[in-house]
Parts: C-alpha cells; sequence; structure tokens
C-alpha cells in the first residue's frame, strides 16, 4: 500500500493543505490513485469502467460519520479489501474545519456552487481573505480536470453530511432542482442509497450537490446520515450502516432505471426562511427536529421584534438554525406529497 492512503485522514487533520502535493500512482491491485490536492482523491480501476461515483463529505468540518466512513473506504481499497466497480472521486471537501472541528473556518462552504467553474463569481469579496471560497475554487478545478479527461455513462454523486438537529428520519437526502437547459439527470443510475425521506428541491440553490447536478450533469443528492458528532465519537452502529451501504454500491453493479437515492416518503421544499437580519430567531417553544410538522398559523420565526414568519397548512421543518450568517438560509419548510 502506498504511504499516502496509510492513515489518509489522520494525516489530513494533522499536516497543512500545502503539504498534500498532486500525485499519481498505481496499487498492486492495478488500481490507479490520483491525489489532485489536499483531500481530493481519484481512483481509477484497473478493468472496464462505464461509471463515475463521487464521494464528498466534510463540507461542514463537524459532520463527521462520512468523514470516518470515506477514510475506511480509502483503506479499504488501498488494502484491495473493496474491489471498485466504478471509477471513484473521495473528497474532504472542507479540511481546515475538519482540523478545527467546526462548520466553517470563515464562511459557510456549501453556500458557494452557484456558478460554473472559472466563472467570476468564484472569488471572495474584493479584499478578503477567505479559506472556503477558496476551497470551493479548487473542487470546481479540481472536478471540472477530471470528468473533461474521461466520459461517463452516469456520474453520481453523494454529497454525505450529518444533520446539526435530531429527525423524525434520521437519514434523508435532498434532490436539487435541475435547472432547464442544464444537461439532464439520467434516471438509469447503476448505485442508489437507501433513505427514510426524499426532500425534492423546487429552485436553484448554491451547493455542492445541485453544482454537481446542473454543471456536472451528475446525478446527484445530498444526504443526511443522523445527527451530528465529534469525530471518532460516532456510535459504531452508525458508521458500520453508513460504511455497509457505501460498499455494497461500489462493489456490485446495478443496472434498474431509478434516481440515486431510494425512499417511499417525498417531501417538497415550500419556502426558505432566510436570516435577513442579526436578530432573527425561531420563536421559543417551536419544536426543531427535522420533519417536525408545524400547525397552521403557528408563529416560525421573528425577522425581527415585530416582523413575525407563520406556517400554513400541514407544513413541517427542517434545517432550523438560527446562527447561520446573515442572508443565508436559516430553514426550510417542507410538505408531503401524496
Amino acid at each position: 500500500m502506498h504511504s499516502l492512503l496509510q492513515e489518509y485522514l489522520a494525516n489530513l487533520i494533522s499536516k497543512s493543505d500545502s503539504v498534500f502535493k498532486p500525485i499519481c500512482f498505481q496499487l498492486s491491485c492495478g488500481t490507479w490513485v490520483w491525489q489532485h490536492a489536499a483531500g481530493i482523491l481519484e481512483f481509477i480501476p484497473a478493468r472496464y469502467f462505464e461509471h463515475s461515483v463521487i464521494l464528498t463529505a466534510g463540507v461542514h468540518g463537524d459532520e463527521t460519520a462520512p468523514i470516518e466512513v470515506l477514510d475506511q473506504v480509502i483503506r479499504d481499497i488501498a488494502h484491495n479489501e473493496l474491489k471498485l466497480q466504478y471509477h471513484l472521486v473521495v473528497v474532504f471537501a472542507n479540511p481546515q474545519a475538519i482540523r478545527q472541528g467546526i462548520r466553517f473556518v470563515d464562511t459557510n462552504l456549501n453556500r458557494l456552487f452557484a456558478s460554473a467553474y472559472n466563472s467570476q463569481s468564484d472569488g471572495p469579496p474584493l479584499g478578503l481573505d477567505n479559506y472556503e471560497y477558496r476551497r470551493a475554487a479548487q473542487l470546481k478545478q479540481a472536478l471540472h480536470v477530471i470528468f473533461a479527461r474521461t466520459a461517463f455513462t452516469h456520474r453520481i454523486h453523494l454529497d454525505l453530511h450529518c444533520s446539526i438537529k435530531p429527525s423524525i428520519y434520521p437519514v434523508f437526502a435532498v434532490k436539487p432542482y435541475t435547472e432547464v437547459g442544464r444537461a439532464p439527470v439520467i434516471y438509469n443510475c447503476p448505485i442508489v442509497y437507501p433513505v427514510e425521506a426524499l426532500i425534492h428541491s423546487r429552485r436553484a440553490s448554491a451547493t455542492l450537490s445541485y453544482y454537481t447536478t446542473n454543471y456536472l450533469a451528475a446525478n446527484a443528492a445530498t444526504v443526511e446520515l443522523g445527527q451530528a458528532a465529534p469525530l471518532y465519537k460516532n456510535p459504531p452502529a452508525m458508521l458500520k450502516s453508513i460504511y455497509s451501504n457505501i460498499r455494497v454500491q461500489l462493489a456490485q453493479n446495478f443496472s434498474q432505471p431509478r434516481f440515486c437515492i431510494l425512499s417511499d416518503k417525498h417531501f417538497v421544499v415550500k419556502a426558505e426562511i432566510i436570516k435577513q437580519k442579526l436578530d432573527f430567531r425561531f420563536a421559543a417553544d417551536l419544536q426543531f427536529n427535522n420533519f417536525h410538522p408545524i400547525a397552521s398559523d403557528r408563529i416560525i420565526a421573528y425577522q425581527t421584534r415585530f416582523q413575525p414568519i407563520f406556517a400554513k397548512a400541514n407544513q413541517r421543518i427542517c434545517f432550523a438554525n438560527q446562527a447561520v450568517e446573515v442572508g443565508h438560509r436559516a430553514a426550510l419548510i417542507v410538505e408531503k406529497l401524496a
């Protein structure tokens, strides 16, 4: 096994981004490995492959269960204990936040993917040194290089997260909106991740899975895998479940027509609550668990003391977080589809 893959996560945490230089080497099993930058690894199987799978974790540095799982995936590939059926890209998205055990360093990384690679909006505001802006541009560049080089029948992207709040459905996913005129999402996906609920977005966003859907023609989703915990403090049963679902998808070849997420409960986004002012706050007695039902005409939050936000009938709240930056989403309001 190449020394780079020995305790990759531990090395990523203990060293700075600049230590991780581009490098290419071949494993004993024949798989080629490219490190494009810190935390960006590409695995190219020796056998013929039609499809590409992107697994990302650590967009928020304190959502650690999928980070640990992807480190295990890397070890198993390196030891030839996991024989890939697909081209694979593994990304630890926000190394500096992972090192510090925080959500982000300067700004929310998952709000920086609204535009195409190399667009004028890739950089931070003039004069501002911002780690996440630089990292978002680096991630876009690496993915652009990878997918400009090789054509794939399917590109599948699972952006793996954990929720800040408890959830009625602990394992759920969000399907990004596909812009009119963008490359269509192909529903003949060779892998599928099972979840308890799937939220369908109805508008453009700036998430990483939105970017891969609309600019890389990927069959993509953001996947929430239980509640966040500190690194190496995640329940073993939770890690085993995540790893088992990922491993079976990477090692088997499927061809049934479907989306990359499987669920029998579907929700649609009806509204986004945007934090418009610093004194934004949620109603003190509101239950914040993801998918918690909200009574009709119930006050959800206050933009200011005299500016309440009311719920409508049959609505539920997800991703409630009043600590977000001004201008960012503080919650999603969803409704269940019949």
